[in-house]
């Protein structure tokens, strides 16, 4: 004789074995992406020995930057022509889960100097700036005993100007000083890429970090 007591006590049973049963399998946990063997994998083998991962972002862009590690010294550009790459970036924005890879990167060629900005994927040219030519020393100009004393004049009349103006536009700024030692007979000529310190000015695009390049001619 049916029971629809017996039936329920039965059904009970049954979802308690099913329960059971799935509890043993429980759901995988979602793969977390790795933003620095993505940007790896991407830069097609090239060499980033001695390069520091970083990454920053907000609600609209992450950006996975390796960045050479000389630039925690100043940059020499010897001989005729000279490449150095300063950063790799992958700049990915979240609205359209789109994202390219840039390689940004100081060339010189015989005495013009120009900053590089190049989309890795495609190798098209997004960018590229020359540097400015050094101020010339104007006759009976200051002279110094050492390169740090002239820098350290270039740091406090000129830089601070230039910084602001990097803030305001969020865009690297350049800028060049020439050195000479008392009496003019030794000269040394370097160029500077300043960037903008603002935070918000690093999401809108892959910059290097600011640099000290020693051209010689």
């Amino acid at each position: 004789m049916y029971s629809p007591r017996k039936f329920l006590f039965c059904l009970a049973i049954a979802l308690l074995f099913v329960s059971g049963f799935s509890s043993c399998n429980p759901p995988k946990p979602e793969t977390k992406s790795d933003p620095r063997a993505e940007l790896t994998s991407s830069l097609k083998g090239a060499n980033t020995d001695g390069y520091k991962f970083t990454t920053e972002g907000d609600e609209k862009l992450e950006i996975a930057s390796l960045t050479n590690g000389l630039l925690r010294d100043r940059i020499k550009l010897d001989g005729n022509n000279a490449n150095v790459v300063l950063r790799y970036a992958n700049v990915k924005d979240k609205s359209s889960n789109t994202s390219r890879t840039y390689k940004i990167e100081v060339a010189k060629s015989g005495a013009e100097i120009t900053l590089l900005q190049t989309d890795v994927a495609t190798g098209e040219l997004v960018s590229k700036d020359k540097f400015p030519t050094a101020d010339p020393r104007p006759p009976n100009g200051p002279t110094f005993n050492t390169i740090d004393q002239c820098l350290a004049d270039f740091n406090c009349r000129v830089r601070p100007g230039v910084q602001a103006e990097a803030n305001r536009t969020c865009k690297a700024q350049r800028a060049g000083v020439t050195c000479c030692s008392p009496g003019g007979t030794v000269c040394t000529v370097f160029d500077f890429l300043i960037t903008p310190t603002r935070r918000v000015c690093g999401l809108i695009g892959p910059l290097p970090e600011e640099v000290e390049i020693l051209a010689n001619p």
